[in-house]
């Protein structure tokens, strides 16, 4: 293999900041949007072409890398890559994900990166075909990971459909949620290191889509019990819709109500209501408090829903049940990839773990 060498970062890549887009301006397009930390939109315009990448320039995302595949256009709150130099865009994004930008804040109150400071960054470089090699084995795993989450969206996307399909041609009933589970009320009174921990930040907002859990430690509030098959359900605005239901053991925030469905039957029923429109419209409704407004349980356990009644709820369930088997599973397999990714990225972009082509290609299959 080729040596590796020490490189300045100005000498790998020229950063430029990116441009102002107000949302008044942006038309409804393909084009994503990067902003400080990630695709925060589209456009129906490209400012560059792709692959892009782009790091947060400010605020509290920043140094936060983002990849694009495809066209995109760069906001002024994040800095992007110009030129590649000649480097391969992907392992560049790794590259710059891996720099902890923190430490050369150039602004005050209001962290911000000055693109000057940046510029004698001693970065490892190695020779182009084995900055493609880790990019092949990096991106095959980041990959696999939006994979999964495009799966777990359509999962979830599909059981909306049946559900509605079934209020609009079958039998309903109209039923308090509080008929459709019971309230946890245990709480951890040991030592909680060990156990994994939901807060408000690792639930997806408004869906089902792909969860994610820390250390207890992240927490000392964290109190909450919560067991396979559990609903959890965000009760401060705007939060309201975040739901998982649980595959696992573990706490929670108290911000957090525990739900457990009355019985099998109801397992995939109750966190696509729990999450519907109509459920997070009244809970904003009648939520009180300014700085983090809050909903009362007993406010959403008396409001009444449609379900399907007697054998539809049935067939709901028969079909819907491999999905849900799919939105709980799917979190651990992410988890995972993203693991096994983080451990590497390190060892690769130090080169303490060579890699050609042919390898990449043989761990990735």
């Amino acid at each position: 293999m080729s040596e590796w060498v020490t490189a300045k970062l100005a000498d790998v890549v020229t950063l430029q900041r990116g441009h102002d887009l107000p949302s008044q301006k942006r038309v409804s397009g393909n084009i994503p949007i990067i902003g400080s930390f990630g695709i925060t939109g589209t456009h129906n315009v490209a400012k560059y072409p792709g692959p892009g990448v782009a790091i947060g320039r400010s605020g509290a995302s920043i140094g936060a890398a983002t990849y694009c595949k495809g066209d995109y256009w760069p906001l002024n709150t994040c800095l992007f890559v110009k030129d590649f130099r000649g480097n391969d865009p992907r392992w560049v994004y790794y590259l710059l994900d891996s720099i902890d930008f923190s430490i050369f804040n150039s602004g005050s109150a209001q962290p911000s990166l000055n693109r000057n400071y940046l510029a004698d960054i001693q970065v490892s470089l190695p020779p182009i075909r084995e900055q493609k090699a880790i990019a092949n084995l990096l991106g095959a795993l980041d990959d696999k990971i939006e994979s999964n989450k495009l799966i777990a969206r359509l999962t979830q996307d599909l059981m909306r459909i049946e559900l509605a399909r079934l209020l609009r041609e079958a039998n309903t009933q109209k039923v308090k949620i509080s008929e459709l589970v019971t309230v946890r009320t245990e709480r951890n009174r040991r030592s909680s290191a060990d156990h994994p921990y939901v807060g408000l930040e690792h639930m997806p907002g408004f869906d089902l889509s792909l969860w994610e859990w820390g250390a207890s430690s992240q927490s000392k509030t964290a109190s909450k019990v919560f067991k396979p098959g559990d609903v959890l359900f965000g009760r401060i605005r705007p939060y309201f819709g975040k739901v998982v239901s649980s595959g696992l053991s573990g706490v929670c925030a108290e911000s957090i109500e525990v739900l457990a469905p009355r019985n099998q039957g109801l397992a995939s029923l109750v966190p696509l209501v729990l999450s519907s429109r109509e459920v997070i419209d009244f809970a904003t409704s009648v939520s009180t408090g300014t700085t983090m407004p809050q909903v009362s349980w007993d406010d959403v356990g008396n409001f009444e829903v449609s379900i399907p009644s007697g054998p539809a709820l049935a067939s709901f369930e028969a079909r819907c049940s491999e999905g849900l088997d799919i939105l709980r599973a799917l979190p651990f397999e992410v988890a995972r990839l993203a693991a096994t990714r983080d451990a590497l990225i390190p060892s690769l972009l130090s080169g303490k773990i060579r890699v050609t082509a042919d390898t990449a290609t043989s761990v990735i299959s």
